[in-house]
């Protein structure tokens, strides 16, 4: 099943060019070479100045590859540099659960929604999710599909769900659930899970595996 690596990172204004070039030169085309990466795409968040990298991946094993492990010990000087000097707002890493829709890779906007859902609250967030929300945001203008993943791994918080929506704006309409008329208004506001939501701009085309690639 398909696998995401979600880092959402934040350079300092006087050396954002720098990173840019970072990432486009080194931080991407590196993990790219590993088996098991399929796709890259650089972000930009609406409301601040961090920078989201999108990977996608075959599976989670793409981590645990020899090629994967030499880039974690055996790191260039600029990217030393870029660790010393980087805030990692968000990391995420999830595999694929569903999608609504046809989520389109291309897509100008993500719209991230990551969710801290209690063990006995899985069913009935899953029901709310596929039956009110995406619906919800489906009726959205240039809204195309959606998907969702189970999180292994989350910081900062304990998200354990993350859910991608993909458009053509910036703009999408707020989480509800809770509102007069909901059938989900009792079983929401008592669910135990938090909600972390932000948009991101595409700066750059995504990357794709070649072909015959290994």
């Amino acid at each position: 099943m398909s696998a995401i690596l979600f880092v959402k990172l934040r350079p300092a204004p006087d050396w954002e060019a720098r990173f840019k070039t970072w990432c486009e030169t080194e931080h991407i085309p590196d993990r790219m070479a590993v088996p098991g990466f399929l796709g890259a795409q650089r972000y930009h968040s609406v409301d601040d100045y961090g920078c989201l990298v999108l990977y996608e991946m075959a599976d989670l094993d793409a981590l645990r590859t020899p090629e994967f492990e030499r880039l974690m010990v055996e790191p260039s000087d600029e990217t030393k540099w870029m660790i010393r000097h980087l805030t990692t707002v968000s990391r995420f890493l999830g595999t694929e659960i569903g999608q609504m829709g046809e989520p389109d890779p291309a897509a100008k906007y993500l719209h991230c929604e990551a969710h801290d859902v209690a063990e006995g609250d899985s069913d009935v967030f899953a029901e709310w999710l596929s039956e009110e929300r995406l619906p919800q945001m489906a009726d959205s203008v240039g809204w195309s599909g959606a998907r969702q993943y189970r999180l292994k791994a989350s910081d900062p918080g304990r998200h354990t769900r993350l859910v991608i929506h993909y458009a053509t704006g910036p703009k999408a309409p707020l989480m509800s659930g809770s509102g007069e008329g909901s059938p989900w208004r009792g079983s929401v506001l008592q669910m135990s899970f938090s909600r972390f939501g932000e948009a991101f701009r595409a700066e750059r085309s995504r990357r794709r595996r070649m072909r015959g690639a290994s």
